[in-house]
């Protein structure tokens, strides 16, 4: 019951009314949205002037200028990166080849020879004498 008029109030207690109440106000939203993005208020004489703005003007002179060199550059670091990689598989290379040499030696001794304890060694050295004086 309202209070002010002590009628009874409707409640809303369908989902489906609730539900197609959110659609419809959301397609509205959305609708809305895209009128206001369109600006459908600005005539394509305005654009045209604004196109013709001499600030604009060289704002895209300077934009395709800008384009060019970017593209200059990214020629460049193409090919300054093509020829480290192949110096780096060049280097690798060399590398691996070092590395099979080394292991050859190592492993012909490994398999020619057999395992033997380490030689102790003794040694002796004369007592040492700390002459200090504090």
């Amino acid at each position: 019951m309202d209070r002010r008029t002590r009628r009874p109030v409707a409640e809303m207690t369908s989902a489906a009314a609730r539900i197609s109440i959110a659609l419809v106000t959301l397609q509205l939203f959305l609708v809305l949205l895209v009128a206001v993005v369109a600006h459908p208020w600005q005539s394509t004489t305005a654009r045209a002037s604004a196109a013709r703005d001499p600030r604009i003007v060289a704002l895209h002179r300077r934009e395709a200028g800008l384009r060019r060199e970017s593209l200059h550059v990214r020629r460049v670091l193409d090919r300054r990166w093509a020829i480290y990689r192949r110096s780096l598989a060049t280097r690798q290379s060399a590398i691996d080849a070092a590395r099979r040499a080394a292991s050859v030696p190592i492993v012909r001794q490994a398999a020619t020879a057999s395992y033997s304890a380490p030689s102790v060694r003794v040694v002796t050295l004369p007592a040492q004498t700390i002459t200090r004086t504090s």
